[in-house]
């Protein structure tokens, strides 16, 4: 786990730097809307839900690998922490506090189909993995705060694309989010 800053984030429909490639991974996440009671590490999945809106996300990804490293799957592991930005898109306004477990979601990167149907949330519960952070962290550092996004793990597997890419996403239920990978601003001359 590792955090995005909010200077990382953009919104739907806008574009993000590249520098050689950046990878993508369509996710669910959740807004915390209210304010968590102290106690937030002893709630359970339901108990969360009133304090959640879940929101469409692709998370960008950059990696400090070349060469050899970039096949090792250990170092791949460890580098997994490097996230560039959150792509924040669309949220399920009249969520009735169901769960996410397998979706029915759609992602494309340029010409690439990423999915194209049923795809399954990490470990079969979005909100338990809400839960699992909230335990995990506690009050370390405030907790989780209103306004923050927690997201729940790719639905797919991290893939990389260069500048030029149009990236497109959607689950079913809660909404679309998209973003346009760009090349590096120009330096003056």
């Amino acid at each position: 786990m590792a955090p995005i800053f909010a200077a990382d984030t953009i919104t739907s429909g806008d574009e993000a730097e590249v520098g050689d490639l950046l990878g993508v991974e369509l996710e669910i996440g959740f807004r915390i809307v209210r304010d968590l009671p102290g106690d937030m590490a002893k709630m359970t999945a339901a108990q969360l839900i009133p304090y959640l809106k879940p929101v469409v996300v692709i998370e960008l990804v950059d990696t400090r690998l070349a060469g050899h490293l970039a096949e090792d799957p250990v170092s791949k592991l460890a580098d997994n922490q490097i996230n560039a930005g959150l792509v924040i898109g669309e949220t399920a306004e009249k969520w009735d506090g169901t769960d996410f477990g397998d979706v029915e979601a759609r992602m494309q990167a340029g010409d690439d189909q990423l999915i194209t149907g049923m795809a399954s949330v990490p470990g079969g519960s979005a909100l338990e993995t809400v839960a699992a952070l909230a335990r995990q962290i506690g009050t370390h550092c405030g907790g989780l705060q209103k306004g923050q996004i927690v997201i729940t793990g790719s639905l797919h597997p991290l893939t990389y694309y260069p500048a030029g890419t149009e990236v497109l996403g959607s689950i079913q239920s809660i909404g679309s989010v998209g973003v346009s990978l760009n090349g590096p601003p120009k330096k003056a001359a």
